[in-house]
């Protein structure tokens, strides 16, 4: 049996795909539909809907609120990345980079071979006498550049 930020997810992706990769919603009424509590959908927007897995969520407050999902949409690889390296934060833990990568590699854009070279550059023993605050930082550029040089190839 799957979770419910599985059931949400699948639940919104299905949306997504009845309406050509945009929907808006209400949190409130997806969560009466869903029974779950309004911040269980908050939680799976953030952590699987956010810029780094293809989408764009935008909240509007007043009224019931309603937020607006849209998938990304680029013809090319390289838009793709091209794209990630633009929203990418200017701070990323190991697990928000593994995110990354692990998207990447779902999406075909990422050999595995090539993913698991990510993954090592990423990891936090790279970064393990530096203050984690600067190794977050750096991370996020090296991960970027590793990107740049990426779309270059594709």
């Amino acid at each position: 049996m799957s979770n419910i930020s599985d059931r949400i997810e699948r639940m919104i992706d299905e949306l997504l795909d009845q309406h050509d990769g945009i929907v808006e919603i209400s949190r409130n009424k997806l969560a009466q539909e869903i029974r779950v509590v309004p911040s269980q959908i908050s939680y799976v927007l953030t952590t699987r809907f956010s810029n780094s897995h293809g989408y764009v969520v935008e909240s509007r407050r007043g009224g019931g609120g309603s937020i607006t999902i849209k998938r990304i949409s680029t013809s090319t690889a390289a838009q793709a990345l091209w794209h990630l390296i633009k929203e990418m934060p200017d701070y990323l833990s190991q697990q928000e980079a593994y995110q990354i990568i692990a998207n990447l590699r779902r999406s075909g854009l990422l050999e595995e071979e090539i993913a698991e070279i990510f993954r090592a550059a990423m990891a936090d023993q790279v970064f393990a006498d530096i203050d984690r605050r600067l190794a977050d930082q750096l991370r996020c550029r090296i991960l970027r550049n590793m990107l740049a040089a990426l779309a270059t190839l594709i």
